[in-house]
């Protein structure tokens, strides 16, 4: 039979054993964390993310009561899109730390993500995550640093991800506006960023989460420019379409008048419609010049050309006619 001392000796030894796997669960999710941003370049090192995977797995096994390593499981899910497998770790997490501002945003964009319906991972401006409250409550910073970290690397996945950038410019009014509205996201979205990053300088280091914004704002700065090539593009092609409408109502009248005077004023409407098209041909090899695709645009401009030609034909064979009749 055991007797007190050593029983009060075996529990002892259980106590400090809880406290090593409980420190070593505490370091999986440090090193998980810490490959997590490793593996977010330009682009996704999916080594990095398996070996994140298994330190917080492992956490999990040595505490299963630390809500860090269940939180570092949902945010691996979101990063790889399975917004749905997230969902039971961050709950979990929750259930464990109720508080958490990290658990509560990834769990509010797990759900928006999972939602039929849903397509980005984006949070909308008007639901910016996480929400701020006023500086002078009191407030857990290092948890708040947790949740910004985690919704700046979800929104430059997102944005460094979006098909947007991979366009070729293109008249299309349709995409401009698309584009428009993505832009306004993400600048909203950094406008958001920026004040939280001013809120958590006050108490903590913050650096590492300037360069991250730095990336989005770079990244959307690519955008920008790519909606200004669409404009410009969008433009081209609705000038080009009016001229060339002008161009088939005047071969119309030049097959059906025989009045010299008319065709007179036709061929002076010519030559203007042929210097805009100089024009035009100048813009086109200006984008060319810069290596910007233009075969978009290549289709409406040759259309325009042949219309400009069916109306110098149509000029030439009435001039023909009214030589022969005379």
């Amino acid at each position: 039979m055991l007797d007190f001392a050593t029983l009060n000796q075996a529990k002892q030894g259980l106590a400090k054993s809880d406290q090593q796997r409980h420190q070593q669960s505490a370091e999986l999710y440090t090193q998980g964390r810490q490959l997590i941003r490793e593996s977010l370049g330009d682009v996704v090192n999916k080594a990095k993310l398996k070996q994140a995977t298994d330190c917080f797995s492992k956490g999990i096994q040595y505490n299963y009561k630390n809500p860090d390593n269940y939180l570092g499981m949902g945010f691996l899910f979101l990063l790889l899109n399975q917004p749905r497998e997230a969902l039971p770790y961050l709950k979990t997490a929750l259930a464990l730390k109720p508080n958490s501002e990290l658990g509560q945003e990834l769990l509010r964009q797990a759900q928006r993500v999972a939602t039929p319906g849903s397509a980005s991972l984006t949070p909308s401006p008007s639901s910016p995550a996480p929400v701020i409250a006023n500086p002078e409550h009191a407030r857990d910073y290092d948890d708040l640093y947790d949740a910004t970290e985690a919704a700046l690397r979800l929104a430059l996945k997102t944005v460094m991800s979006d098909p947007i950038l991979g366009l070729q410019p293109a008249p299309d009014a349709t995409q401009l506006q698309h584009i428009h509205s993505q832009l306004a996201l993400y600048q909203g979205q950094i406008a958001h960023f920026t004040h939280q990053l001013q809120i958590l300088d006050e108490e903590i280091e913050v650096s590492d989460l300037r360069r991250t914004l730095g990336m989005i704002d770079r990244a959307v700065q690519r955008l920008v420019t790519k909606a200004a090539l669409f404009e410009q593009f969008v433009t081209l092609a609705q000038d080009v379409q009016q001229h060339q409408e002008q161009a088939l109502a005047l071969t119309e009248t030049a097959h059906t008048t025989t009045e010299p005077s008319l065709i007179a004023h036709l061929e002076t409407q010519l030559q203007t419609l042929l210097d805009h098209c100089d024009h035009m041909a100048d813009q086109l090899d200006a984008f060319d010049g810069k290596a910007i695709d233009i075969g978009t645009l290549q289709p409406i401009y040759q259309a325009y050309v042949s219309q400009l030609e069916n109306l110098q034909d149509a000029l030439e064979e009435i001039a023909e006619r009214l030589q022969q009749t005379k």
